[in-house]
């Protein structure tokens, strides 16, 4: 199999690898809900029976009863890594990428949590305590957390 390299994009600009794996709904935009539906959907691809989202006071909370983030067979170092950086998915296909970095990009504030161990991605430290006491009813092994704004492409 190859392996995907920067090589791969040296034809073409930035913005035009984001434009063709943008993970856009039928209006040209990428709304949360777009979002973590996609999200949802290659999660399950990689073996996660349930997963769900919702938001709530305009935040997006993204969870699953187990981790997702290390199943691929293309291997990351860490949460950080995966929602700040474009990744390759092979088990989507052999051009695929990863959605989670859209999170990052798209998002004023996001955090990932395993288990009850909170990363901060993007954000306010400030933000913290309300996060926690907002995911405690929560049932999760992995969770995202972020404010999100809809991006529309003309």
């Amino acid at each position: 199999m190859e392996k995907f390299t920067k090589d791969c994009l040296s034809t073409r600009s930035p913005k035009q690898t984001m434009l063709q794996h943008l993970p856009l709904d039928n209006n040209n935009k990428i709304s949360a809900e777009s979002l973590c539906h996609m999200i949802k959907l290659d999660a399950k691809l990689l073996g996660v029976e349930d997963i769900e989202y919702f938001q709530k006071n305009g935040w997006w909370y993204l969870f699953a009863n187990n981790d997702w983030f290390f199943q691929s067979s293309h291997k990351i170092k860490g949460a950080k890594e995966l929602l700040t950086q474009l990744q390759h998915f092979p088990e989507r296909g052999r051009n695929a990428c990863r959605l989670e970095c859209y999170i990052w990009a798209l998002s004023k504030s996001v955090y990932t949590l395993l288990d009850d161990k909170i990363t901060l991605i993007k954000g306010e430290k400030t933000e913290l305590n309300f996060i926690q006491k907002n995911v405690s009813p929560i049932s999760y092994k992995r969770l995202i957390v972020f404010k999100h704004f809809d991006l529309e492409i003309k």
